[in-house]
């Protein structure tokens, strides 16, 4: 299956619920709660973390006791519609290298970087796949609604090279393979996964959303 990535608009009010009971997430993504796992790494620098993470947690245990929590009427109450869920599936770490600047590609700050979740906000220590669901505010997402408008997709497609994608380890790793159509890829990645990607970010922003960003 590999790292899939997604983008879920909620409304702000979900948001402030969540980070302040992190434990609603398994509702929201309607996933098993697990036991509490110890503190997960810091995401100074998340491609660290992720090599860390590559492996997920393990399941719970036969017989072990789930925790019990009560969830609030609020996310009792959310539902997610197809049309408020975008899904990236493997090009977000290639998507996080064309929006990048120049040489830069690494802890890219926001909301250049906004993928890899600076100035995101964690909910809570609950791993639900290669780390917590991140989440942005909608005055953050107005900001990377913008930004997204500033990109030259001339200057994303130069960044489409194969020997400097392998170098800097951009997942996933296929950039050493012989039969790579570059022109199908940037048409792929671009028209099937950037614009999608902005149009949504710009809708989500109108409709004065927030967005929670998930790995699984």
């Amino acid at each position: 299956m590999g790292m899939l990535y997604e983008i879920i608009r909620i409304p702000d009010e979900v948001r402030k619920e969540l980070l302040r009971e992190p434990y609603g997430i398994y509702k929201l993504l309607d996933i098993e709660p697990q036991p509490e796992m110890p503190p997960l790494p810091q995401k100074k620098n998340f491609l660290r973390k992720l090599k860390t993470l590559f492996t997920k947690q393990a399941e719970t245990p036969p017989g072990q006791q789930k925790p019990e929590k009560e969830f609030s009427e609020l996310i009792r109450n959310v539902t997610i519609a197809p049309a408020d869920a975008l899904q990236l599936d493997k090009t977000w770490h290639i998507l996080h290298y064309l929006m990048g600047n120049g040489d830069e590609y690494q802890d890219l700050a926001f909301p250049r970087g906004f993928l890899l979740f600076p100035e995101a906000e964690s909910v809570g220590d609950i791993d639900i796949g290669y780390g917590p669901a991140e989440i942005y505010s909608p005055d953050q997402v107005r900001r990377i609604a913008d930004f997204t408008d500033s990109l030259d997709p001339a200057e994303m497609k130069r960044r489409l090279n194969p020997a400097e994608l392998s170098e800097a380890e951009i997942y996933p790793a296929i950039w050493n393979s012989s039969d790579l159509d570059l022109e199908s890829m940037w048409n792929d990645i671009y028209g099937n996964y950037f614009l999608p990607m902005k149009a949504f970010l710009h809708e989500t922003a109108e409709r004065d959303l927030a967005i929670l960003e998930i790995i699984e």
